[in-house]
Parts: structure tokens; sequence; C-alpha cells
């Protein structure tokens, strides 16, 4: 069914393409179908600028006109970053490497 890339890192695992077909729940389905997709990570926008933090951070931070974005490198640092994310008002992304 393509690829696409998620909304956040958040979301990644709950997300299916927009196009995904409808099943009708009340007919008995013969058939078993597979659909697959691959789910793409949101990345850091290209201009964005970094933020100058004072305080001591793990993440690195941007900002561009749409938004804020906390930058991790390892999904063993996820569920700080959430934190975090969620006390700032930011994206969690993936650098663009």
């Amino acid at each position: 069914m393509g690829k696409f890339t998620a909304s956040s890192i958040e979301l990644m695992a709950k997300m299916k393409p927009a196009n995904f077909p409808r099943i009708d729940n009340k007919k008995e389905l013969f058939r078993k179908c597979i659909y697959e997709w691959e789910v793409e990570p949101p990345r850091l926008p290209k201009n964005a600028k970094k933020i100058d933090v004072r305080e001591k951070n793990d993440f690195e931070l941007y900002k561009t006109k749409k938004g804020k974005y906390l930058v991790i490198r390892d999904d063993k640092d996820l569920k700080k970053a959430k934190k975090l994310a969620k006390e700032i008002g930011c994206k969690i992304v993936l650098p663009n490497n």
C-alpha cells in the first residue's frame, strides 16, 4: 500500500494509509487479505534552526515557523523524550542523516 511519513513518532505503530480499504463486518469474509505498508518516522525539517538551551538537556531542540522539534537519535530515549516534548510542547523527530 506504499510508503508514507508518520505525523509523529508516538503514533507510528497506529498509522495506516489514508486509502486503507474499509471492511464490511456484516458480511462473512471468505478470503484472508494481507495489507502491507511502510511508515517512515518524521524527520527534522531542513529549514529548522537550533535553539540554544540554558538548562542541561540530553536532546537537541530546533524550531521553524511551524513549531518546535526535539531530536532523538535512539529509540531507547523515546520515553524520556515524550515527557520533555509534552512539557515544552514540541514534536519528536529523527535527525536528517
